[in-house]
């Protein structure tokens, strides 16, 4: 098992609902037949503080991700998902099982917040660098269809994000902490 610890956005329960049933519908409509992760897993990256680390973070280093993370200051906005399209190349790889995603035509208010968030933590000395590529998205399955369609919006106004520990293996995420947004 590898510990992963990454800053997220959840959705609200109407929103999870409406991607549930939109995987589900896309699923059958398009003979996709990966399977379907509990939907109490639907979320929206923001940043990931250590890849594949066969050890959790420490508690110190837990600790300042939480103290940094309190100083993101953003006023609440909202996220509206428009397009399912399928992450990766076709072609040699189509066999190949890859995220088939809920995206947005507006990353206006995300973009912000990864900006920011990335700041903070990069002011702690908890990352470094410049601040890479980001496509935010909400994975509904894998699968190796190949998937490109305008969506009815899935929409909801981000009130928080959150620090989560993953155990991958074990499906399971643990909220370690959550940050209000506010301006």
């Amino acid at each position: 098992h590898t510990h992963t610890y990454f800053f997220a956005l959840f959705a609200d329960a109407i929103a999870v609902d409406a991607a549930d049933s939109f995987r589900r519908d896309l699923a059958t409509r398009l003979n996709l037949t990966g399977p379907l992760a509990d939907t109490s897993r639907l979320h929206m990256s923001l940043l990931c503080l250590c890849k594949q680390n066969p050890l959790p973070m420490g508690l110190d280093d837990e600790e300042a991700a939480l103290d940094a993370a309190r100083f993101v200051r953003l006023e609440p906005f909202d996220v509206s998902l428009d397009r399912a399209v399928s992450f990766g190349r076709n072609g040699e790889q189509s066999q190949a099982k890859r995220p088939v995603v809920l995206t947005s035509s507006d990353n206006s208010g995300i973009r912000k917040l990864y900006e920011r968030l990335h700041g903070v933590l990069e002011r702690a000395r908890i990352i470094g660098g410049k601040l890479r590529p980001f496509t935010p998205h909400l994975t509904l399955l894998y699968d190796a269809g190949a998937v490109n369609e305008t969506v009815s919006p899935i929409s909801w106004t981000v009130r928080e994000f959150h620090l989560v520990h993953s155990l991958h293996g074990k499906s399971q995420y643990r909220i370690v902490g959550s940050f209000p947004l506010r301006g």
